[in-house]
């Protein structure tokens, strides 16, 4: 990776949110009011976020953006917006632990997240699970027992590669290794077909987990997101050269020890 021509890359074409996370990265410099509000405005009585197709609704993906937005910038669970969003998630978790969009979302949403659709109840609960888990919840104990309910014959979830990456990251996080190694094998054999606005999410999720040290997954898996970097320091989304994505690959794969948010306070890193 050309650190120097990335940063050069977001200090350009980043907009202020995005510089702002970068400089949180780099320098730890907490994000101002303006930032705050600017990233975490517009929540709901609720306490959740709207979609762009989810009408007045609050919806749970939309919210864990949110949340992942808050990390990214440092902001602990009590920052008042955050404690809301956590409350949000955790007021919409099932019996079973898993996690579902609101039914009356049925006809709008995506099928990613659509209700009634198991996949999409298995992303949203590696989705929610990961964020409650990240900030110390004790709810994301269920949320991963629910996943670990629903492995296949195959040991794979039936549900998107997201799904595993943000399980993965959960299991890690809770300490769950067996659980991690299991998803781990699958996103191996799948890394070659990933683009890179899928693979640097799913890296930050393991990473935040715990740091894999010298797992293949982690080896290989920055191997191939290395390779995918353009030649002006960006990586691409589905649309061409994108800040956000490179906002992700460059905290997957910034050395160690380069910025504050690596490593949560008592969190032991992952060792196979």
């Amino acid at each position: 990776m050309n650190l120097d021509t990335t940063l050069n890359y977001l200090r350009e074409h980043g907009d202020f949110i995005q510089r702002a996370r970068l400089e949180a990265w780099l320098e730890g410099t907490p994000a101002s009011l303006q930032v705050v509000e600017a990233a975490l405005g517009g929540q709901q009585a609720d306490g959740g976020y709207r979609a762009g197709w989810s009408g007045g609704r609050s919806s749970l993906e939309a919210t864990c953006g949110r949340l992942a937005l808050a990390e990214a910038l440092g902001l602990s669970a009590r920052q008042a917006r955050v404690a809301s969003a956590l409350d949000f998630l955790r007021q919409r978790q099932g019996l079973e632990g898993g996690f579902e969009e609101h039914p009356g979302l049925r006809g709008v949403a995506p099928p990613r997240v659509r209700p009634g659709s198991l996949a999409a109840r298995l992303y949203l609960t590696a989705h929610c699970g990961f964020w409650l888990a990240v900030y110390g919840l004790d709810e994301a104990r269920a949320a991963l027992q629910f996943l670990r309910d629903h492995l296949d014959a195959a040991r794979r979830l039936p549900s998107l590669e997201a799904a595993h990456g943000l399980a993965c990251g959960l299991a890690l996080r809770l300490g769950d290794a067996g659980f991690a190694e299991v998803l781990a094998d699958h996103l191996r054999a799948r890394l070659e077909h990933l683009p890179a606005h899928d693979l640097a999410p799913m890296l930050v999720a393991v990473r935040l987990g715990g740091v894999f040290g010298g797992h293949p997954l982690w080896l290989e898996g920055r191997a191939r997101l290395a390779a995918l970097q353009n030649p002006d320091g960006s990586w691409a989304g589905p649309g061409g050269p994108d800040a956000a994505v490179t906002l992700e690959a460059l905290r997957a794969l910034a050395p160690a020890g380069r910025g504050a948010r690596w490593h949560p306070p008592g969190h032991a890193p992952y060792a196979p």
